[in-house]
């Protein structure tokens, strides 16, 4: 909000009863291309669709108080496009390479590990593995209370045998009675989200598998991706996942579908061997090619026509000069 009053005290607009439909385009037109004081980069897209919601209902405030003869906001259509964020998705045996990777010898490993195989094997969030607390877990029955998660909603989820393999090591070596589940390095307070997230970047680049937008979400991702590929019926993921609407979880099967396109291409004889994907280079050499069979056959057409000069040539006796 103070990014448009700055705004309407530079157009010298001192009364919000002033402001109309044409101030309002013409601000979020500025936005394009103001800089933001704090984070010093572009208002982002996001951010533009948060401050249009805000003062639509504060426009609409003042009007349904009366304060405001119209609502400026009637007669301004105002669309920003947000462009959705690529999911980062890891492979299976990216997956067991990284988790592989969390050995037990190492500080905070078997702790790491744990938390890691709990996030692949049940599709949890940092801020789910955060909260779970030592009575939340049932070894007996292999399941773990998950409890106001996203939506401030509590579920009970399924973990898988390898998961709980470490799950049951890393309690026995830790003797944790109550609490959570989780601690930070010196046990003084409960592991954060942030500094799960920074514990998946550490290992990831001790393997040597860092790469750009990867976070610890992604293995929340991974998961999904891979239960459908394995066949797992779509509102089981659902359910896994926490997912309110069926329509978030059927997200994931463009992924899959992307994933399968991308092996398509890569190991299927005809699409790898015979049709390639057509670029620059590939343009480029068409045309070169083009201009070569074109002078080829410009040479062909010259020697056609002048075949019979040569032969006759050839054939014609040869005149013998007179010795004298």
């Amino acid at each position: 909000m103070k990014v448009f009053f700055m705004y309407l005290k530079n157009l010298n607009v001192k009364d919000v009863r002033d402001v109309n439909p044409h101030v309002i385009t013409s601000f979020f037109k500025s936005l394009e291309t103001l800089i933001t004081a704090r984070r010093k980069k572009p208002f982002s897209a996001n951010s533009q669709n948060t401050l249009l919601a805000t003062l639509k209902q504060f426009f609409r405030a003042l009007y349904v108080n009366e304060l405001i003869l119209e609502n400026p906001f009637r007669k301004v259509d105002i669309r920003i496009k947000i462009e959705e964020k690529r999911r980062v998705i890891m492979t299976p045996d990216e997956m067991s390479r990284f988790l592989d990777s969390i050995t037990l010898d190492q500080p905070l490993g078997l702790r790491d590990r744990t938390i890691f195989e709990l996030m692949y094997s049940s599709g949890l969030r940092a801020s789910d593995v955060a909260r779970i607390d030592r009575e939340d877990v049932n070894l007996k029955e292999g399941i773990i209370l998950i409890r106001q998660g996203k939506g401030k909603k509590d579920r009970v989820i399924p973990v898988h045998k390898v998961a709980l393999k470490f799950l049951t090591l890393f309690l026995i070596e830790s003797r944790l009675k109550k609490g959570p589940l989780f601690y930070s390095m010196y046990k003084q307070a409960r592991l954060s989200s942030p500094s799960i997230n920074n514990r998946f970047i550490y290992w990831l680049k001790k393997a040597g598998m860092y790469r750009c937008n990867l976070s610890s979400h992604c293995i929340r991702h991974s998961t999904a991706v891979h239960l459908l590929a394995g066949g797992a019926d779509l509102r089981y993921v659902q359910e896994l996942l926490g997912h309110e609407s069926i329509e978030t979880t059927v997200l994931y099967t463009y992924e899959l579908l992307d994933n399968l396109k991308k092996i398509y291409k890569t190991y299927h004889p005809r699409e790898n061997e015979y049709f390639k994907e057509v670029d620059s280079e590939y343009m480029k050499r068409i045309e070169d090619f083009e201009r070569l069979l074109k002078r080829r056959l410009a040479n062909r057409a010259l020697y056609r026509k002048n075949r019979k000069k040569y032969a006759a040539q050839r054939k014609a006796p040869k005149k013998r000069s007179r010795l004298r």
